[in-house]
């Protein structure tokens, strides 16, 4: 389906923004592939241009993803059509006005069918504020890129990281922050090259997932991208992946905490923070007692010579990478934001504040 996918987006005009399960369907270095949903939830594209008139949503399902039940991804008033392979899906958590249970390639096939016999207007004015809000995100982090300084900055891992991946590599994406670093730093050119937890944000799917994606691809580069966090729940499967030569590089962006959560709360609670620390641990030197290749990153000038050793020994590997725990990813800042305690004087009545889901009544 995502030639098809393509082929409508060049005849109407239309930016495609995708799902972690989508990333590549539409090329990301092409004019129409705007990649994750970050994008299209930006508040500079809505300040410029207004939010979109219309959705079309192919086979991605709303959840966490898309912003809950919140409006940061689908403003409330636009009209949304959803399409479908299971019914239940349509409309589960927001009113759809155009429901379809159908096959997406199917519906594909039928949209390009009608679209060639239409007429479509110019979309310049969007798509000119969708790039220019595509390049202030990565011209956000510009001074991290340059600076030397320790610990590392996150979106300089992740920058340097995505510098050597080829169009035909695989990356796995896990943990909280440290998946939306390489989210946000990687441009996927293919389909099924991107691999990240799905719609209930499961965390530690990180080593399975890539022993499958040296399974499903076995002439390809593996290259998975973890928190230290998320890393710890399925550890031992370093040893599955040295007994069965499945060689990938694992990546932690280790800063010594439960990241999202710990920011999470700080953001929420005015810095107070509780069950979020995990020290300083030498995943490294534990995952070479599998027999993995171990590398231990420090500094900035490190990370692209460690990446390149590590691929070159043909081995799995595991590079224990230190971040700076400070820094506060973009997606954590949305997420939470709208979940910040409102003034003294508004909270009325007894409420609570949850991390991810926002004042709720007691």
């Amino acid at each position: 389906g995502a030639p098809l996918l393509l082929r409508l987006a060049e005849i109407t005009q239309v930016p495609v923004f995708m799902n972690s399960k989508a990333r590549g369907a539409v090329p990301e270095d092409t004019p129409l592939g705007y990649g994750n949903y970050a994008i299209f939830a930006s508040s500079q594209v809505y300040q410029e241009i207004g939010p979109p008139d219309a959705v079309l949503i192919l086979g991605a399902r709303l959840g966490l993803f898309t912003g809950g039940r919140q409006a940061s991804v689908i403003p409330p008033q636009a009209q949304v059509a959803q399409v479908d392979i299971e019914g239940e899906e349509i409309g589960r958590l927001r009113d759809v006005q155009v429901g379809v249970e159908a096959d997406c390639r199917e519906t594909l096939q039928a949209l390009v069918a009608e679209a060639e016999r239409r007429r479509w207007p110019p979309r310049t004015r969007w798509l000119e504020a969708l790039d220019r809000a595509r390049k202030s995100r990565r011209e956000a982090f510009r001074e991290a890129l340059e600076k030397e300084a320790t610990p590392i900055h996150p979106y300089r891992l992740a920058h340097e990281l995505a510098q050597h991946l080829g169009p035909h590599d695989v990356v796995v994406a896990d943990g909280g922050e440290a998946a939306s670093w390489i989210a946000d730093a990687v441009t996927m050119r293919e389909p099924g090259r991107f691999l990240s937890h799905g719609y209930l944000g499961c965390l530690g799917v990180g080593l399975p997932f890539a022993m499958a994606a040296k399974l499903a691809h076995p002439e390809s580069r593996v290259l998975l991208v973890t928190g230290d966090g998320s890393v710890g729940l399925n550890f031992a499967e370093f040893e599955t992946a040295v007994r069965h030569h499945l060689p990938f590089v694992c990546v932690i962006f280790n800063d010594k905490a439960w990241g999202m959560s710990r920011h999470g709360q700080q953001i929420i609670f005015r810095g107070r923070t509780v069950a979020t620390e995990l020290g300083m641990i030498h995943y490294e030197k534990a995952a070479a007692g599998f027999g993995v290749h171990p590398e231990l990153v420090e500094k900035p000038q490190e990370i692209s010579l460690a990446l390149e050793r590590a691929f070159a020994t043909g081995k799995t590997a595991c590079i224990n990478a230190l971040i700076d725990p400070e820094v506060i990813a973009p997606v954590t800042l949305a997420m939470m934001g709208f979940a910040a305690p409102p003034s003294r004087e508004a909270q009325q009545g007894p409420k609570t504040t949850l991390p991810y889901y926002g004042q709720r009544e007691l």
